[in-house]
C-alpha cells in the first residue's frame, strides 16, 4: 500500500507531465476523425499526415510541459497562494497571464524551430 501511496503522490504532483500528453494524444485522434469526416477520406490513405499531426502533437505537449515546469519552479504562481486580505488580487492574476504568454510563445517558438 506504501508503494501506491507514493505513486499516487507523484502522479498528483507531477499532474501536468501526465495529463497534458495524454489530452494531447486524444486531440490528434479527435482531429484525425474530424478530417476524415470533413474530407471523406481517411487519414491511414496518407502516412505523411499522420506522422505530421504526431510531430506536431508532440511540439505541443513539449510546449505546455517546459511552460508549466518553468513556470512553477522559477516564477511560482503568485495568484495561487494569495492571501484573501491582499489589495490588489487582480495584479497577480495579471502578473501570471503575463508570464505564462510569455512562456509559451518563447518555448512555441523555440520547439517548433527545432522541429522543422
Amino acid at each position: 500500500m506504501n508503494t501506491i501511496r507514493k505513486f499516487l503522490a507523484h502522479i498528483l504532483y507531477h499532474r501536468e507531465s501526465y495529463l497534458i500528453p495524454a489530452g494531447v494524444l486524444v486531440l490528434l485522434v479527435l482531429a484525425a476523425r474530424w478530417v476524415a469526416h470533413i474530407t471523406g477520406r481517411a487519414v491511414v490513405d496518407d502516412p505523411g499526415v499522420i506522422v505530421g499531426y504526431l510531430l506536431n502533437g508532440v511540439g505541443i505537449a513539449l510546449v505546455l510541459l517546459l511552460t508549466g515546469i518553468t513556470q512553477e519552479h522559477f516564477f511560482g504562481y503568485r495568484s495561487k497562494g494569495r492571501d484573501p486580505n491582499q489589495p490588489t488580487p487582480l495584479a497577480d492574476d495579471i502578473y501570471d497571464a503575463c508570464i505564462t504568454t510569455f512562456l509559451l510563445s518563447f518555448f512555441a517558438a523555440l520547439v517548433f524551430s527545432l522541429l522543422r
